[in-house]
């Protein structure tokens, strides 16, 4: 009888002995899975973080190019640009515009395509602009899409381009962090006390397929840049 009781404690104890490892296990797999949704979460708002952090640092690029662009139209048609003309309110705008949506980069384009156009048409400005924004010789082979830069292009060729290119990385890095933040509210829905973040709107505007098939071009966009000198007006006063 005793080796029977015996037995039975035995086989008690193993059966808890196993059970234990199984809920230890269980345990173990149990934070083993939180850790990597806990790593995955801070992963992705990582990634958010430093999305965003890049397109305040591009947006900042931009102003400082904006500015170049405005400063060198006033240092060297300055004589001209009286206070309330029209071309001097286009500049104000420019400088104002904040940058941050598809209305903002489409206004940028259309008023300078408006300045240039004011200039090329105005007496006081065309031979001076012409001859400081002489084309470059491969301006018949390029494509519609290089073309169009100099419907907006001053004569600072290479300070237009570095604004486009900023631009064009403005809005890969703003269409990405929406897509990124989307995912993550898609993926995070339904979790406990998750609080959503705040979607992000694609920036799309008129010129946006121009100025990416402008950088698919880059052969023609080198070839421009080598024949153009960055200048600050400084060589043609």
């Amino acid at each position: 009888m005793n080796n029977y009781s015996e037995a039975i404690d035995m086989t008690s104890l193993a059966f808890v002995g196993s059970l234990a490892y199984i809920i230890l296990f269980c345990s173990l797999l149990y934070a083993l899975r939180s850790y990597i949704y806990h790593l995955k979460f801070n992963h992705a708002k990582n990634d958010i973080a430093l999305l965003n952090a890049k397109i305040i640092a591009l947006r900042m690029a931009l102003r400082v190019r904006v500015k170049i662009k405005l400063s060198s139209f006033r240092e060297r048609f300055g004589k001209w640009i009286d206070s309330g003309i029209e071309i001097d309110k286009a500049l104000n705008e420019m400088s104002s515009a904040k940058y941050e949506s598809g209305e903002d980069f489409q206004k940028y384009f259309d008023l300078s395509r408006h300045i240039i156009a004011m200039m090329k048409n105005d007496i006081r400005f065309s031979a001076q602009f012409n001859r400081a924004s002489e084309q470059p010789d491969q301006i018949d082979s390029a494509t519609e899409s290089s073309k169009f830069l100099y419907e907006f292009c001053g004569p600072d060729y290479k300070n237009e381009i570095a604004l486009v290119r900023i631009i064009k990385e403005i809005t890969d890095t703003h269409n990405k962090l929406s897509k990124k933040i989307t995912e993550f509210n898609l993926q995070k829905k339904g979790r406990k006390n998750f609080v959503p973040l705040s979607p992000v709107q694609p920036i799309q505007f008129d010129f946006l397929a121009d100025i990416n098939a402008i950088f698919e071009n880059s052969d023609i966009l080198l070839s421009d840049l080598k024949n153009k000198k960055s200048d600050s007006f400084t060589s043609a006063a």
